[in-house]
């Protein structure tokens, strides 16, 4: 999970592993490690490790360290901050230097904040030109968490090794 500070990383992880949401904001330090058994068919279980890496802002940059060896990523933006959606490409191309050849999605998060909801047409238009995959979320609702996650681990398990 990375994403500029504040955009929801770790309500969606919690949402997602825990099923909660808290109105309470946690700065996250470093990263915070946690665990889900997925199903990926009717026969197949994945374990899935979310690594919820500190946001970056304009005096803390993304701790790329922390994606090393990551089989993929999920990269969040606040649909409600324009500066966020706007550093999507910024956050892609320092995830993707690190990170190369894995799958990805973008996850606009906090779509149940409609009356501030900034992401636009253009956006959307943006991320498919440069066929970059992504799904509207609520950590709060708890509104397209799951298949945001399920749809990472099946590109994941569609990847040669």
């Amino acid at each position: 999970m990375v994403g500029d500070f504040a955009v929801g990383k770790t309500s969606l992880t919690q949402q997602f592993v825990n099923q909660i949401f808290s109105e309470q904001y946690l700065t996250t330090i470093g990263v915070k490690i946690d665990t889900k058994i997925v199903e990926v068919s009717d026969s197949q279980q994945c374990k899935l490790v979310v690594w919820d890496v500190a946001g970056r802002d304009s005096l803390t940059p993304l701790q790329t360290n922390y994606l090393m060896g990551a089989s993929g990523f999920l990269l969040i933006v606040d649909g409600t901050r324009r500066e966020s959606i706007d550093s999507v490409k910024f956050l892609i191309d320092s995830a993707k230097k690190k990170l190369p050849n894995v799958p990805f999605i973008i996850l606009v998060n906090k779509c149940d904040l409609i009356e501030g909801w900034l992401f636009e047409e253009k956006d959307q238009l943006f991320f498919e030109k440069n066929a970059w995959k992504f799904l509207t979320t609520s950590a709060k609702t708890g509104e397209n968490v799951e298949t945001s996650f399920t749809s990472l681990v099946n590109a994941m398990l569609d990847q040669p090794v």
